[in-house]
């Protein structure tokens, strides 16, 4: 016996992998290190759809959520209709990189401090609650808000699921300088340390939908003088 992936299991099933003995030997003395690297897949379905929170965001061919920087950006490409290809990157407000999801390949930090969790259709990265992951400005605004944010000392840095066919929820943070952009299971939350609190997107759940009608290489959210907007062509 062997164990298989959902894709190979369901094509060996139905006789379209056939495994004979030597392929099985060979498969079980294959040698594997510890990788840092990773494949996220998504299976089409009718619509494509990236929950962000509590509310969904939607474009034609794609979409650029945001891109606070070049080591911090989200977006997405939608290739034949149906092909949804994620891009991500996330370091900390030094520049180290902790992830970085590339048409849906993933290369993560191989550091002790982070966690790497892969179950099926859903990857997750936590890190401890501290000022090398997350700005104290920060944290201090979204524990006043999430008062369950942390767990156990530590929080999530990104966590990405399929949900169902067609739809990815996404949660994490992306730290600079300036800005903090962390999304939940809850809401999308805008903060800079000039603020109070943050500046909070509550949606009713994936029904709820900002379709973008803009460019891929233009963001649907950005910043004028540290304070969030929506684009206007949304």
């Amino acid at each position: 016996m062997i164990a298989v992936c959902p894709k190979c299991h369901d094509d060996i099933h139905h006789g379209r992998l056939p495994i004979d003995d030597d392929t099985l030997f060979r498969w079980k003395n294959a040698t594997r290190k510890r990788t840092n690297r990773d494949l996220f897949y998504v299976e089409p379905g009718a619509t494509t759809k990236l929950l962000l929170g509590s509310f969904s965001v939607e474009g034609d061919t794609g979409l650029k959520v945001f891109d606070l920087s070049p080591q911090n950006q989200l977006s997405f490409r939608i290739l034949e209709r149906d092909i949804f290809l994620v891009n991500l990157i996330i370091t900390t407000t030094s520049g180290k990189e902790i992830i970085r999801i590339t048409e849906n390949h993933i290369k993560f930090c191989l550091d002790t401090s982070v966690y790497y969790d892969n179950i099926t259709g859903h990857k997750r990265i936590t890190v401890p609650l501290s000022s090398d992951f997350l700005p104290m400005w920060a944290a201090s605004q979204i524990l006043g808000v999430e008062e369950n944010y942390s767990d156990n000392g530590r929080i999530v840095y990104l966590d990405i699921e399929v949900v169902e066919p067609g739809l990815v929820r996404i949660q994490g943070i992306w730290p600079e300088r300036r800005h903090c952009i962390i999304i939940t299971k809850n809401a999308l939350h805008f903060i800079s340390p000039s603020h109070l609190r943050p500046v909070t997107i509550v949606g009713a759940g994936p029904e709820t939908i900002l379709h973008w009608n803009g460019p891929i290489d233009k963001a649907m959210f950005g910043f004028i003088q540290g304070k969030p907007r929506v684009a206007p062509d949304i």
